[in-house]
């Protein structure tokens, strides 16, 4: 079963902390999104928004 996603665009980022390395800090495993799906990490999804919130 394959879930399917609507994206809205809330904000454009232009910072540097959502590059690869710190988005594995924070649970990212790569861009393989069937192997690793992001819906259940809520570390990772609760960082992404995060840096939006800080501006």
């Amino acid at each position: 079963m394959h879930f399917t996603y609507k994206l809205e665009l809330v904000k454009e980022y232009t910072g540097n902390k959502l590059d690869e390395d710190d988005l594995a800090q924070h649970g990212f495993k790569g861009g393989k999104s069937l192997q690793h799906p992001l819906k259940n990490n809520i570390e990772l999804l609760s960082y992404i928004e995060s840096t939006f919130e800080e501006d």
